[in-house]
């Protein structure tokens, strides 16, 4: 599974960074696809966040709301304590890739 964080969501509208915008929308299409896309109900609410300040211009409310309709029936993991805590372990495992740390 990929996780995608609210960035490459938000990139996916970011249509006066083309180059971005791109990338975002083939890793969407790809991974949505391929049904290994992976999203957080934070990603969500960050997303809708994001797209109400920096794109209401461009998107209407009405648009907004099928875009988020569509992210809402992505897999989604609900953030808990618990996977905060896995992460920081995963994080730890990096710092001290073969006893060395990293940084």
């Amino acid at each position: 599974m990929i996780f995608f964080d609210t960035n490459v969501l938000v990139y996916v509208f970011a249509f006066d960074e083309p180059n971005h915008q791109k990338r975002a929308a083939r890793l969407l299409e790809k991974h949505t696809k391929d049904n290994t896309l992976v999203i957080s109900t934070q990603v969500l609410q960050e997303f809708y966040n994001t797209i109400t300040k920096k794109f209401l211009k461009s998107l209407d409310e009405k648009s907004i709301s099928a875009v988020m309709k569509r992210f809402a029936k992505l897999p989604t993991v609900q953030v808990d304590s618990a996977i905060i805590l896995s992460a920081v372990q995963r994080h730890q495992k990096k710092i001290f890739l073969f006893g060395m740390r990293l940084s």
